[in-house]
């Protein structure tokens, strides 16, 4: 396998994935408020599905907000992997030093 790797982009690469998670960070914040309808009604019906819906909305923002923070924490360290993607490149090395950026799963 081979991999071609421009260590050049990679920078230009974590901007514009930074750039892209504000935007994700904005669409999240401008719509979490209105994610949950208010009851149609005062039955049981729309009650019901007022918590289900509530609940689809908690579980999807929960893990899209989780995504934003794992794109920004990848983003960050594409900077520093291509200086050293660079630097082992220039002095004939076959690896790349690890960044570890703090990722959970």
């Amino acid at each position: 396998m081979f991999l071609n790797v421009d260590p050049e982009q990679l920078p230009i690469t974590g901007a514009q994935l930074t750039a892209a998670n504000q935007v994700l960070e904005s669409a999240l914040s401008a719509t979490a408020a209105t994610a949950v309808p208010v009851p149609a009604g005062l039955d049981t019906v729309s009650f019901a599905a007022t918590a289900a819906l509530a609940l689809h909305a908690v579980t999807f923002y929960s893990n899209a907000v989780e995504g934003a923070i794992q794109l920004q924490a990848g983003a960050i360290q594409l900077g520093p992997t291509g200086v050293n993607y660079r630097a082992a490149d220039t002095a004939g090395g076959g690896s790349v030093a690890q960044h570890n950026a703090g990722f959970t799963y």
